[in-house]
């Protein structure tokens, strides 16, 4: 994590064979072809070159809650007209109430970025801000966006961590995402969804961050690849799919080291899976 800041050679012809029957002689064709007369030869017609491979743009998931509009507002006004990538925003909202955060972000974009509620099978394009609905969870099937209802409020709801998991699968290592001002842990687990496809990510340093909850439950995991201002992330997500080999984040002594609750998990998810093979009395 770097801070402040991927024919055997064929056997030669054998030429004419003449086969003898008792009847007659019968010579085959041979296996070179004679050039049409008039007909281009293959020092005319030039170097064959393959079909160029189609190449996915770049998603990348952002995910935010409390004290996360400074953190957005900071990171779309430094985000160029022409990044080549599709931004999607996930944030925690009231489903019975319409998001002003579309407006909001409109005026902090430059005039090229399009921002765009999303639809159900709507494509997704390059240097387009998403935004779902507030009542809908967004998912991503191919080029397509996809909605679900939300669940009941009762239920845990994590939209980061179902949109970037999606993402995951959707774009492998063409997918990034972002974690931004919050509280909780949400985006945590999607994260290391995103990582296992050899994906970005990019965390909000904690000092720059009104709510550190979101921010430092993922940098507890040891796999963010930049820790930095949200000013910073759109510059250096650029750069990094330009150049996704030439860019090695360093390492941190900060990531090398499991959080103490992070611990705890593992040990009672340990501790529940043994507990689950035990016959029963």
């Amino acid at each position: 994590m770097a801070t402040g800041k991927r024919m055997p050679a064929g056997k030669k012809s054998t030429g004419s064979k003449k086969i003898r029957s008792e009847t007659r002689k019968k010579k085959m064709p041979s296996d070179k072809a004679r050039p049409t007369a008039g007909a281009p030869s293959a020092k005319d017609s030039g170097p064959v070159t393959s079909s160029p491979v189609k190449v996915s743009f770049p998603i990348v998931g952002i995910g935010a809650s409390a004290g996360g509009l400074e953190a957005l507002e900071a990171f779309f006004e430094n985000l160029p007209e022409e990044s080549g990538m599709a931004f999607v925003v996930i944030t925690h909202t009231d489903p019975k109430h319409t998001s002003l955060l579309p407006d909001i972000l409109k005026r902090k974009t430059k005039k090229a970025v399009d921002v765009k509620q999303i639809e159900d099978d709507m494509p997704v394009e390059t240097n387009c801000v998403y935004l779902p609905p507030s009542d809908r969870d967004p998912f991503i099937g191919g080029e397509t966006f996809h909605l679900r209802e939300r669940p009941a409020r009762d239920e845990v709801h994590m939209p980061v961590d179902l949109f970037f998991k999606s993402l995951s699968e959707a774009r492998g290592e063409r997918a990034g995402c972002v974690i931004l001002s919050g509280t909780g842990s949400d985006g945590t687990y999607g994260l290391r969804a995103i990582k296992e496809k050899s994906g970005i990510v990019v965390v909000q340093e904690p000092a720059s961050a009104r709510h550190t909850g979101m921010p430092a439950s993922a940098i507890d995991t040891g796999l963010a690849d930049f820790v930095i201002t949200p000013a910073e992330m759109a510059g250096r997500l650029i750069e990094y799919f330009k150049h996704p080999v030439e860019i090695k984040p360093l390492p941190d002594k900060q990531n090398k080291k499991e959080s103490d609750s992070l611990k705890k998990i593992k040990a009672l998810w340990t501790k529940s899976s043994a507990l689950s093979v035990l016959p029963r009395r």
